[in-house]
C-alpha cells in the first residue's frame, strides 16, 4: 500500500508536469520498491528497527513526438519537485500524535 501511493504520487505529479510543458507521452510506468526489515515489524527481533530500509523508484516514459531525453529527464526531476509524497519522504515533518482516552 505505501509503494503503492508513491507510485500514484509520482505518476500523477509528472502527468500534470508533462501537461505544463507542453509534452505528451505515450508510455508512464512508474515502479517503486520498498524495502522493510520485517522481523522488526513483527516484533520478532527486539534490536531490528520497525522502519523502511530503502525505497527504490524506476520511472519509465515514452513521448509521442521527438521529444529531446533531456526534455524527459526535466519533465521527471520537475515532477519529482512537486510531488508531495516523495518531498515528505525527503524531508519529514514533525508527527504529532494524541492519544484519547474514554
Amino acid at each position: 500500500l505505501f509503494a503503492t501511493s508513491i507510485a500514484a504520487g509520482l505518476a500523477t505529479a509528472i502527468r500534470m508536469t508533462e501537461s505544463a510543458m507542453s509534452i505528451e507521452l505515450t508510455w508512464l510506468n512508474v515502479k517503486v520498491e520498498v524495502l522493510v526489515a520485517e522481523r522488526g515489524a513483527l516484533q520478532m527481533e527486539p534490536g531490528v528497527p520497525v522502519a523502511f530500509q530503502s525505497i527504490d523508484i524506476d520511472v519509465l516514459v515514452s513521448a509521442a513526438t521527438k521529444t529531446q531525453r533531456d526534455q524527459l529527464e526535466l519533465l521527471i526531476r520537475k515532477a519529482e519537485h512537486c510531488c508531495a509524497i516523495l518531498q515528505t519522504l525527503c524531508s519529514p515533518p514533525q508527527v504529532v500524535i494524541t492519544h484519547i482516552k474514554t
